[in-house]
């Protein structure tokens, strides 16, 4: 699902490195950042919630659309993000501040959580070697293809690397093993559960770790890096996984441990388009879909009490389909609003 955020938190952040805007199309914003702990740093007071803040020598209209691209420091990729101008203001020296509201694919969300962890690992802990074992929890194979983790002796310090035959053995092994096996979660893992699982990963086999080391090993570990980055992104998705796990249950020569492009891309079409599974409930979700999308004005800001009245519709939508998962995520993001 597409996730949208409309908090605004004023904070400074380093400028952008070219603003153009194109008649009729969103305005083009460039942010590059060379130091990982600025990066950091405006990864926690704005990006991570879902806000990015902008200056421009000339005014813009609230409700403005913007392309950001963002280039962390030292990463082979860029985020492209949608942004609307929430708030417009003057700044002393004659020029504009923006903050924008942005939003991003549950890829990118991936991508971002997986890199952000290397970073802060990076940062913390240095470069660390292959035969550093100074934690016990850390993440093995049995020799059967699963995952386990043992039993902690002490409170854990740090997360060891991998060493560089179990990134081989790993990276080898890639087409024949499942998602769960590969995060090393259970098939019934909880959302909670998953998200910590594929952190404690991210800070053992994202690629910056291994940065100068031969190139055979940077290759495997980025090819396993991106797996686990595939397997977060379907697994944390009720409907890509649901999906995924239909193909696994197939007889064993038509077992599917991938669930392929064309697939991922039309459950998240499915998850982008939500709908309901009743007549009642769906009068009701859209008649809070209608109501919010008619009473924006010019700045794009929905009034308090239509987000109110829509919370009380949608509630009442739960009460005809109480499982259904877009009603709860609307939901919860009105109730953010009114925050």
């Amino acid at each position: 699902m597409r996730r949208t955020f409309d908090t605004l938190f004023a904070v400074s952040t380093p400028a952008p490195e070219d603003v153009v805007a194109d008649n009729g199309q969103p305005i083009l914003s460039r942010m590059r950042f060379e130091n990982p702990h600025k990066f950091l740093e405006f990864y926690q007071k704005q990006l991570s919630r879902g806000i990015v803040g902008l200056r421009h020598p000339h005014p813009i209209a609230p409700g403005s659309a913007f392309t950001v691209i963002i280039s962390p420091p030292g990463a082979p990729n860029q985020l492209r993000l949608n942004g609307i101008a929430r708030r417009v203001s003057l700044r002393p020296d004659g020029a504009y501040r923006l903050r924008l509201s942005v939003t991003w694919t549950p890829t990118d969300e991936a991508w971002l959580d997986g890199y952000v962890a290397g970073q802060r690992a990076a940062i913390t802990h240095g470069q660390q070697t292959d035969t550093d074992t100074s934690i016990s929890g850390s993440v093995i194979t049995d020799g059967t293809g699963s995952w386990s983790t043992p039993p902690a002796a002490a409170a854990p310090r740090r997360p060891a690397l991998p060493t560089s035959v179990e990134i081989y053995d790993l990276a080898r092994r890639l087409d024949r093993i499942d998602y769960y096996v590969l995060l090393g979660v259970p098939r019934d893992v909880e959302h909670a559960d998953l998200q910590a699982r594929f952190h404690l990963l991210t800070r053992r086999f994202h690629p910056d770790l291994f940065h100068g080391r031969e190139s055979g090993l940077v290759s495997a570990v980025g090819r396993v890096y991106r797996r686990m980055n595939e397997a977060y992104a379907v697994l944390r998705s009720s409907e890509r996984r649901a999906q995924y796990d239909s193909g696994l249950a197939q007889p064993h020569e038509e077992r599917q441990v991938r669930l392929s492009g064309d697939a991922q891309n039309a459950a998240r079409r499915r998850e982008e388009t939500p709908g309901a599974t009743t007549n009642v409930g769906e009068f009701y979700w859209n008649r809070a879909r209608l109501m919010l999308k008619t009473s924006q004005g010019s700045t794009g800001v929905t009034p308090k009490p239509v987000i109110q009245e829509a919370i009380r519709l949608l509630n009442t939508a739960l009460v005809f389909e109480p499982r259904n998962s877009h009603f709860q995520t609307a939901l919860i993001h009105l109730r953010g609003q009114l925050r």
